[in-house]
């Protein structure tokens, strides 16, 4: 096999384990807005409330005879369809978010390499750019787990919790735990395969 070839299926088999990182990360944001929910809710409120709520027209309804075959064709069709669109966001969804969260790390370690050289008095060149750049991803992946899980661990004080306060740290833990697993796994991996720090996502 062509040592190119080889080392690109490296890199992305590596990156994969780590693209399940990323996904779980998006999983342990996504739970901290779930604990969040009831505070989110009286902040939406507390805006609609001072607006004047129009009552609409009632419309009436002609309703279809529910035995008509004609009605269950149609329903058996839409059923069908929202199955195969679960089945494509279950399949498609993580793919999409890795590659959005990968973007939005190397964009920002990329952004503040430059100034981290400049506060560190060290010249901004190829070689310490993409050694900076590769310290500060893994910085940024560090903080994706721990801040969603002092923001759990804050939930407590939120009033009409939805969910049990055990139950949310507890869940929250587990998140960060198999996203800090994929991320050392990877890491292990970039050391073992000897892949290049530039090609780490």
């Amino acid at each position: 096999m062509d040592i190119t070839k080889k080392s690109n299926i490296k890199s992305k088999f590596t990156n994969f384990i780590g693209g399940i990182g990323y996904f779980f990360c998006v999983l342990q944001w996504s739970w901290v807005l779930v604990l969040y929910f009831s505070l989110l809710k009286d902040f939406i409120g507390y805006f609609e409330s001072s607006e004047q709520l129009v009552e609409p027209a009632p419309v009436a309804v002609t309703v279809a005879n529910p035995t008509s075959p004609f009605l269950f064709i149609i329903g058996a069709i839409v059923v069908v369809f929202i199955l195969a669109l679960t089945i494509y966001m279950v399949v498609k969804m993580p793919s999409v978010i890795n590659k959005s969260a990968k973007k939005i790390v190397h964009k920002s370690a990329d952004s503040f390499a430059p100034l981290v050289l400049r506060i560190q008095k060290k010249k901004d060149n190829p070689r310490n750019k993409i050694r900076l750049t590769f310290e500060l991803i893994l910085i940024f992946k560090v903080a994706l787990i721990i801040i969603p899980i002092i923001l759990s661990v804050f939930s407590r004080f939120v009033n009409n919790q939805v969910i049990d306060f055990y139950i949310a740290i507890w869940i929250s833990l587990f998140l960060a735990g198999i996203s800090l697993i994929s991320f050392v796994i990877q890491y292990i991996l970039v050391k073992l395969l000897l892949i290049k720090k530039v090609d780490v996502a």
